[in-house]
């Protein structure tokens, strides 16, 4: 049963398997994100962050029934101009659809994750700086309840 911070981990493990070349890191969330790619961080970055998470469980239940949003950020800086950023951009955009869609990443009590949205991130003073970004984002669920106690043990 994995928490929020483990299912990102284990994402970025598989993508960093997937993508050799590419730098693939954590951010905490929106402010840290928005600190983090004015930053110039080499070619091609991934950086994989947690979104949101809702409880769908019963209102009449105690359970921990996650449905948790997530965002891999496709970072490019350099090349010769936006248009070559583009396409490179979006050959990685592509890899890392292929690597998160459908995955559990080895975790027990999760759902495959699925891809919702692939949309370009724009901001002026990341295309001044020659970079070029796009968020992948994907849901995926996952319980957090504890297993069920044996019925057959005396109490």
């Amino acid at each position: 049963m994995p928490s929020l911070v483990e299912l990102r981990d284990a994402a970025i493990r598989e993508l960093r398997l997937l993508l050799p070349d590419v730098t693939v890191g954590a951010i905490s969330g929106g402010a840290d994100a928005a600190e983090v790619l004015r930053e110039s961080l080499g070619p091609a970055t991934v950086l994989v962050t947690i979104l949101s998470a809702q409880n769908t469980a019963s209102t009449d239940s105690f359970d921990l029934d996650v449905y948790g949003q997530f965002a891999a950020i496709v970072v490019m800086y350099g090349g010769t101009g936006q248009e070559e950023r583009e396409m490179d951009g979006l050959a990685v955009v592509d890899e890392v659809v292929h690597a998160i869609h459908g995955q559990m990443f080895g975790l027990t009590d999760t759902a495959f994750a699925q891809i919702r949205s692939i949309a370009p991130l724009d901001d002026e003073e990341l295309e001044r700086k020659g970079a070029w970004a796009w968020a992948v984002l994907w849901e995926q669920a996952f319980t957090l309840t504890p297993p069920a106690e044996n019925p057959d043990e005396s109490v």
